[in-house]
Parts: structure tokens; sequence; C-alpha cells
């Protein structure tokens, strides 16, 4: 399946479609499926002072096919954009995993806050409190409610659940305005409560630019 894939998408219509020649691509990975295969190639780029070349994330161009080896569809993902000779000074790793823990600290300190109020003032508050509030209410400013510094108080008692977390972290590149900056994965893991939380930190300045829940089905 690799092989073959590999062909297909070096084949001159399908390259010049997909506009390989401005982009490089891992190594194939391959799963297989009752239909068949799928094959995937992750879009990534090499830059000076790095041994390994960067990822690009969401990159990826998927070939399927048959188990004869029939292609019946090619998923092209691929990033363009102005690509960055080097990266410069990066935030170390590190610093990307306590700026995440940081942001899902108060994430989860406005949920319980949110679920504190809703108790407050409504007889379904119980209720409320039970449809993973934390999913809904990221980036909503609850410091009007924040009587007696209680938001305060909840980030300074959720941070210790929070460093206990496990967590994942991955340089990449982003394309943002036409042009690819290094930004880090970074995904945290909680038992209980069941959180699993993506972050994009900006590997440059350390700042968060996007969260997301990853657990869909808690």
């Amino acid at each position: 399946p690799k092989g073959h894939a590999l062909r297909t998408i070096r084949s001159r219509n399908i390259a010049k479609a997909l506009e390989l020649s401005e982009c490089d691509l891992s190594a194939p990975k391959v799963e297989e499926f009752a239909w068949g295969y799928r094959v995937a190639f992750n879009q990534v780029h090499t830059v000076r002072g790095r041994r390994t070349a960067v990822p690009v994330r969401a990159g990826y161009v998927h070939v399927q096919m048959r188990k004869d080896g029939t292609v019946f569809q090619i998923v092209n993902t691929l990033r363009h954009g102005d690509k960055p000779s080097t990266l410069g000074k990066l935030v170390t790793r590190a610093h990307a995993i306590d700026a995440a823990k940081s942001a899902l600290t108060e994430i989860l300190a406005k949920a319980k806050l949110a679920e504190e109020e809703a108790k407050k003032v409504s007889p379904l508050g119980e209720k409320l409190g039970s449809v993973k509030l934390n999913q809904i209410i990221a980036g909503i400013d609850l410091s009007t409610l924040d009587t007696k510094g209680r938001l305060t108080q909840l980030i300074s008692e959720t941070r210790p659940l929070i460093d206990k977390s496990s967590p994942t972290v991955q340089l990449v590149l982003s394309t943002h305005d036409d042009k690819m900056e290094p930004i880090y994965q970074v995904s945290l893991s909680v038992g209980e409560p069941r959180v699993l939380w993506g972050f994009l930190v900006h590997a440059k300045t350390g700042e968060v630019v996007h969260n997301a829940n990853l657990l869909h089905f808690a």
C-alpha cells in the first residue's frame, strides 16, 4: 500500500493538482480496514538548526484504496504559506506545558464557579452542573460573579490537581495569515474529573493562542 500510494500521488497530474512541488511529506503510515487501506502522509518542513523535519499541523495527504489497490479517494489538507528557514529562539517545552496547565486550571475553576452560581439561582442548578459546564464556558469572563475572591480560591484549589495531569507536547508549524509559525501542541489529561484538553502555545511568545476540549464523549 505504501509504494502504491506514493506512486499515485507522484504521478504528474495528481502531483500538480496537490502542488507537491511546494511540500515535503513524511514517510507514509498505513491503516488497514475491512474495505482496504488508508495511507497517510504528514506534511513536514526542514529548517536550519534542527536535526529532524518539523511536522505541519493538520497538513496531510490521505490516500484511500481498496484491497486490490484501486484508489478511490485522495484527501488533501496540505498547508501553504511562507515557511521559516530557521525557528530562532523558542520557549521551552516545559514552559509550554506550564502555560497550558495554568490555562486549564482557570477553565476548570470558572466551570466550578459557574456550577456554584447555577445552583444558587435555579432549581435546575444540580442538573446544569452535571452537563459538563467546563465544555461551554471557556473564555467567558466570570469576574462579576467572583464575590469574596471565590474564583481565586478555586484556581488555588484546582492547580494541584492539574499539576498531576499527564501532558504530551509536540513542536509543529501552524499556518496563520499565510505564514507558518512554530507552535507547541500540548494535551493534558486528568482522571477525575475526566478531562482531556488540547492547547496551542506559541513557541516564541509562550502565549496560549487556542484551546479545545478533546473529550467529546465523557
